[in-house]
Order: structure tokens, then sequence, then C-alpha cells
């Protein structure tokens, strides 16, 4: 949470309150809607971006490329060739809760 420069993850100290106006139309009906007290505020990959075919902001502007993003499903996709052909670690992958998301290290 501390890590996310784009503040799409913080804790809701106090119950947020949000103006209509500012509640983004495009996302999914969670994506944009404030969790209340106590919870913390999840990040939604920019779903806003990414059904425009773009990137999420914070893989699209990592200095080092240190991040990737794509469709696991497309053979062509950069994801598929990261974990075809890197050294992968999924977090508590004992715990089959099928998780996409991936650590990947190595050349």
């Amino acid at each position: 949470m501390a890590a996310c420069p784009y503040g799409a993850r913080r804790f809701n100290w106090a119950e947020p309150k949000v103006d209509a106006a500012a509640i983004n139309p495009d996302t999914h009906w969670l994506g944009n809607r404030p969790r209340p007290k106590g919870v913390v505020e999840k990040c939604t990959w920019c779903i806003q971006r990414t059904r425009q075919g773009r990137y999420p902001a914070c893989v699209e502007v990592c200095p080092a490329g240190a991040r990737k993003f794509g469709n696991l499903l497309d053979p062509q996709s950069e994801i598929r060739a990261v974990i075809e052909r890197k050294r992968i670690l999924i977090l508590k992958a004992e715990l089959n809760t099928l998780p996409k998301f991936y650590f990947f290290y190595g050349t």
C-alpha cells in the first residue's frame, strides 16, 4: 500500500466522501466506489486505461520495465513470454488460490 505512487492503494482513516461528479463512470462498478472507514482501497490495474488498450499507469511509466501486464491466454503476449522464459515465483501457490500475480527474476 505504501509503495504505490499513484494513491491507488490507501487506508481509509475516515468515512470517504466523494462527490458524484468525481466518480469515474468508465470503470467497473466497484472500481471507483470508495470502501468504508478502516478498509484499504484496492488497485484496479487502471481498468479505465486497460479498457482502452493501454497499460496500467505503473506499468507504462516504470523506468526499468520491471512491471509486465497482459493477457495470459494470448500466446503472443509479452507476459506469456516472460512466464515461459523467466524464473517465476508465485507467493503462497500451495494455497491453491490460483493467483494471477507473478514475480519474475533472472535474465
